[in-house]
């Protein structure tokens, strides 16, 4: 059922350019994109992936600082298939934003990339792990203009019927930006640092029950060097230490961009490669 909806809701934000042609009030984006992934161990034995992955996502307006936040995607491939979405109002007054319904969590906001997107197609394993979206209500507060801003929520864990509260601070005091943000409940917490520029992104992430992910990303006219590591404190392990670049080029046509890399997974000996291409 939750794929039905996903893929109803995917295919009717995708029909909404038109709408946005006549009431400029209403924005939406879309997203398709095609993933190869050829992975080879130590024998050389090539592993093939193909994902699909599609999806829209738009604001529709209700009222006067009311607006209403969907998003539907759906991928399939070797995988298997999955659904995702978000629901959920947004009501914004001059002196604060106020969000309400399935949405997504401030830290995931601030270290996840979207699932609509090149980056959350391909899900690095160090940002994984980072909670993404779920029942619940926030509120976000620019404090100096460009340059400090705070989100806090709140959500509900239906698994554990627990709540869970969540914060996120982002400071740009030059062209460094600073971030932190982290959640608790009763069951778990979890704790994000890190920092951006025009050029690397860091972020180090851990949590309560003992996991302690890194991710360093580095943008160079070449090649973009990426190093994604996975650590579990109790055990003392690694779960992954990937090292890798790809590259992005455009395609002279329809705004198509194609992405090509490499990585090695050093604790499973494995080198990785993969096409991706997008719109």
């Amino acid at each position: 059922m939750k794929t039905i909806i996903s893929i109803l809701i995917a295919l009717a934000i995708f029909t909404s350019n038109s709408l946005a042609q006549t009431d400029s009030a209403i924005t939406a984006s879309k997203y398709l994109g095609v993933l190869y992934t050829g992975t080879y161990d130590q024998d050389t034995n090539l592993k093939n992936n193909v994902s699909l992955r599609l999806g829209s996502d738009a604001v529709l307006p209700i009222m006067d600082q009311l607006n209403l936040n969907v998003r539907g995607g759906y991928e399939t491939g070797t995988g298997g298939n999955s659904a995702f979405g978000k629901f959920y109002l947004e009501w914004s007054p001059e002196f604060l934003k106020c969000y309400l319904g399935y949405a997504p969590r401030p830290i995931t906001l601030v270290f996840k990339p979207a699932p609509l997107s090149a980056d959350g197609q391909l899900g690095r394993s160090a940002l994984k792990p980072i909670p993404g979206s779920n029942l619940g209500a926030y509120a976000a507060k620019e404090i100096i203009p460009g340059k400090l801003s705070l989100m806090a929520g709140s959500y509900f864990l239906a698994p554990s019927k627990s709540v869970e509260w969540d914060g996120s601070i982002k400071y740009k005091p030059g062209a460094i930006e600073f971030l932190l943000s982290g959640y608790t409940s009763r069951i778990n917490r979890g704790l994000a640092v890190g920092f951006k520029t025009a050029a690397i992104s860091v972020t180090g992430f851990t949590t309560s029950d003992s996991l302690w992910t890194a991710w360093l990303n580095v943008k160079t006219k070449v090649l973009n060097p990426y190093v994604s590591i996975t650590y579990n404190r109790n055990r003392h392990k690694y779960g992954q230490i990937e090292l890798g670049w790809d590259k992005i080029f455009s395609l002279p046509y329809g705004g198509a961009k194609v992405r090509a890399g490499m990585s090695y997974e050093c604790q499973a000996k494995l080198l990785n490669t993969f096409v991706q291409m997008f719109l």
